[in-house]
């Protein structure tokens, strides 16, 4: 999937904002998705912008170690941080370029041909979540296994390195379409074979004498306790879903389709009836998801004195997943909301015309949202309730709106030109976020602070700390009355910001060599 707005100002737009779009056929050519021409508009500085912003926050709050400051911190339930806007931000840019990677193919391609080429983009993003989490896999160079168990020991070297080499085949701009058409599909072959055998090996080996902590705490060489949902994952399965509403429907159908999924899952967060769950209960512990999520991604038996013991866990830590299955419904209405936007932005009003549009309704938006937290369900990102889809999307139509009126209607793009930088490389950046960690880990003999050998990473934060206590020790000898800088708060910010530094490095070196990932 393209997360890059792709100019359009090549060839006639071909998305409409209408259901009824004619299909145009030759004897020679198969027939192409061509509806009622809108606005030739080039690319939208401000999507690039946007995505750019949210990324960069997105990496800030989940690097943020120690005791990070309370905007960079989830609501603990109810409520809602600067850090809950986040996904739901990125979701909705995720929409709002759907009409724009539409209109570039639609020119060429037919129905089912973009169809196709929308679920493989889909099904590349799930894989690359998966594949993340495949990637926990004890380094095959560390803790050597007892002796025999050969096949378990290679096979422990084939995870590790299936998983590596294919996150880094999905992110490879292929030049040649047959390549990144098969290429998803072959690797999530391999990657589900691979998990079935890794589970009768591990199986097998354990009961022959191997050390079940050997295998890790998940990831593809530990594949029961491998995470199934995640971040990518989710963006994936909206992308999938609103992309093909947007393919073949109005801006009608998608709204009656928002409508509609928040709606179905309001029914069964607070209607239905499940053995254990109290109806209607929307506590942490207790709520209609958490319900689904653990009879789905859960399995519990029982060892011989009838203590409960648990065999597989698909989801994330204590809560069953912050992107669950039930709570993909609404978040799937945020993507279609997105597209809404996207469809206004293509509108042949002036640029100025469709920011005031933009901004008006952003206001409105946001507070249906306050209301819905008031009647109908509280704000909470975890659940990812209609209230938040609402109140969220209304907040990225203001931010995405402000953003549109300095970049692409004022033209101050110098200003904001580090943004674009990340926001052009978004998902590289997401992953590379991911894998810089643990592949500074691969290299655990630099000696910390407490005299123990660790990893890079661990060894970069302690010297980073220290360069911060330093720096306050010199402030306060000169400076007596200044505050003292080197607090919790500040320790864990300069890590984060730091940490951001890295990845938007790793982006300009993508963005000078002309390199754009377009999983």
């Amino acid at each position: 999937m393209s997360l890059v707005a792709e100019n359009t100002s090549a060839s006639p737009s071909p998305l409409a904002a209408r259901h009824d779009a004619p299909l145009e056929a030759t004897h020679d050519s198969p027939p192409k998705f061509s509806p009622a021409p809108m606005m030739k508009v080039g690319r939208l500085a401000s999507l690039d912008v946007f995505r750019g912003l949210t990324i960069a926050m997105m990496v800030l709050v989940n690097n943020g170690p120690g005791t990070p400051y309370a905007p960079l911190k989830h609501a603990a339930w109810h409520g809602w941080t600067p850090t809950d806007l986040i996904f739901p931000f990125f979701l909705f840019i995720v929409g709002v370029a759907v009409p724009f990677s539409l209109a570039k193919r639609g020119a060429a391609a037919s129905r089912g041909q973009l169809l196709g080429r929308i679920w493989i983009r889909a099904l590349s993003l799930i894989l690359l979540g998966l594949l993340l989490a495949a990637s926990v896999v004890p380094l095959p160079w560390l803790n050597n296994p007892p002796a025999g168990f050969h096949f378990t020991k290679a096979m422990r070297w084939f995870c590790f390195v299936f998983s590596y080499v294919s996150i880094l085949a999905l992110l490879i701009p292929w030049k040649w379409p047959r390549v990144a058409t098969v290429l998803p599909i072959v690797i999530a072959v391999v990657l589900g074979g691979l998990a079935v055998a890794m589970h009768f090996v591990r199986t097998k080996a354990i009961a022959h004498g191997w050390n079940a902590d050997a295998f890790g705490k998940g990831g593809l060489f530990n594949p029961d306790f491998m995470r199934i949902p995640g971040v990518l994952a989710r963006i994936g399965v909206c992308y999938g879903v609103a992309a093909t509403i947007a393919l073949f429907a109005g801006w009608r159908t998608v709204t009656i389709s928002t409508l509609a999924l928040c709606t179905l899952y309001v029914v069964l967060m607070l209607k239905v009836e499940v053995t254990g769950h109290e109806l209607g209960s929307l506590s942490e512990f207790d709520n209609f998801a958490r319900t689904v999520d653990v009879k789905v991604l859960e399995r519990w038996t029982t060892d011989a004195s009838g203590t409960p013991k648990l065999t597989q866990k698909h989801s994330y830590r204590d809560y069953p997943d912050n992107e669950g299955i039930v709570s993909t419904l609404p978040a799937i209405a945020t993507t279609l909301i997105g597209v809404l936007v996207g469809w206004w932005l293509r509108t042949p009003h002036t640029p100025a015309e469709r920011c005031a549009g933009l901004l008006a309704v952003s206001g409105p938006v946001i507070f249906l949202g306050i209301a819905l937290d008031h009647a109908l369900m509280p704000i909470n990102k975890t659940l990812w309730t209609p209230s938040y889809t609402v109140f969220t999307a209304g907040l990225a139509m203001l931010v995405l709106g402000t953003i549109f009126w300095l970049c692409d209607v004022l033209g101050r793009r110098r200003l904001v030109w580090p943004l674009t930088v990340i926001g052009m490389n978004a998902i590289a950046a997401f992953v590379a976020a991911s894998l810089v960690i643990r592949m500074s880990n691969f290299f655990p003999n630099f000696k910390l602070n407490n005299g123990t050998k660790g990893g890079f990473h661990t060894y970069a934060r302690e010297h980073l700390t220290l360069g911060l206590h330093n720096v306050s020790d010199w402030l306060q000898t000169h400076a007596p009355r200044l505050p003292d800088i080197a607090t919790p708060q500040n320790e864990s910010l300069a890590y984060s910001l730091a940490f951001v530094a890295v990845i938007w490095l790793l982006t300009l070196v993508l963005y000078v060599t002309r390199v754009f990932v377009k999983v």
